[in-house]
């Protein structure tokens, strides 16, 4: 499976009960086929957790109404959350390691971090998620880590954008690469088998590295931080995400996953298993209910 991802800004809005925040990104994520789709116009109440379950974390204005009863979720600044995601930031700022978020098994979300920030400091310029499924030994669960909600085995993802006049791919932990035998009119058209070909080098760079040039983690990380540090991320481009408390195999300070949009798709993430995407009935099984809210302009 080859999931071809595409956001575009269309009539529609998407909106978060009680705070949380809209799916705005400014990247464009396209099609394989060329074609696109609007955003969906979705929204998520967040489920109280069981009582042996982590308290979900979410620095949204405000809280999901569940069954009439408000749930408080802790916010960045309770037990120094915000001021551990803060100095993670800048340690990654000094150490000098680019666009790359460096956190572990993230490649989506590094990537679309990327592009949100590139289209909003670039409005004119095009760009393009592509994302694909990794392969695996039949005899490993694919859904490793996530459980039964996903869909999917383990993604891997490129960023492709336009600058100068050319064509450049972006994958973490590796240099940015122009993709001469891509025209930037063919960037929305072309198909994600000829992108990944034609960026094989920058994932090549980054596989036959030995040691990577730029880590999948930082001094004091642990995989909780590292998945808070994702969700302020993608807000910050306007995704919508959120954290629930993780399904399988937790440990004291592994015990959290990342939800988030593209789209009209989810995903799931943890550091040590990587992105997924999910079912469509994934967040019912998780008992999260979607609102859907059409605006006509």
């Amino acid at each position: 499976m080859t999931d071809r991802l595409r956001a575009i800004s269309g009539s529609a809005s998407i909106l978060l009960l009680a705070g949380l925040l809209a799916f705005t990104c400014a990247s464009k994520i396209a099609r394989a086929d060329g074609g696109s789709t609007p955003i969906a116009q979705q929204a998520a109440t967040i489920p109280s957790p069981p009582s042996n379950a982590p308290t979900p974390n979410s620095n949204a204005p405000g809280a999901p109404q569940v069954a009439d009863k408000l749930v408080v979720l802790p916010k960045f600044e309770v037990n120094g959350l915000r001021e551990r995601i803060d100095t993670r930031e800048k340690t990654r700022e000094r150490k000098g390691w680019g666009a790359s978020m460096c956190i572990e098994n993230g490649n989506v979300i590094d990537v679309l971090v990327f592009l949100g920030e590139y289209s909003a400091k670039h409005p004119t310029e095009q760009t393009r998620l592509v994302v694909w499924q990794t392969q695996g030994v039949a005899s490993n669960p694919y859904h490793y880590g996530i459980g039964d909600i996903a869909a999917s085995r383990h993604l891997n993802a490129l960023g492709v954008y336009t600058s100068g006049g050319a064509v450049w791919g972006h994958y973490p932990r590796s240099d940015d690469c122009v993709l001469t035998d891509i025209h930037p009119s063919e960037i929305n058209t072309i198909s994600d088998k000829s992108l990944q070909a034609a960026s094989d080098e920058l994932r090549i760079q980054y596989q036959h590295a030995g040691v990577p040039k730029i880590p999948e983690g930082i001094d004091g990380d642990d995989p909780n931080l590292q998945v808070n540090y994702a969700e302020a991320r993608l807000r910050s481009i306007g995704a919508t995400a959120f954290v629930v408390p993780a399904t399988e195999r937790t440990g004291p300070k592994c015990d959290l996953m990342l939800i988030f949009a593209v789209g009209t798709k989810f995903f799931a993430y943890r550091p040590t298993y990587g992105v997924y995407q999910l079912k469509k009935d994934a967040l019912t099984q998780l008992g999260i209910k979607l609102v859907v809210e059409t605006t006509a302009k």
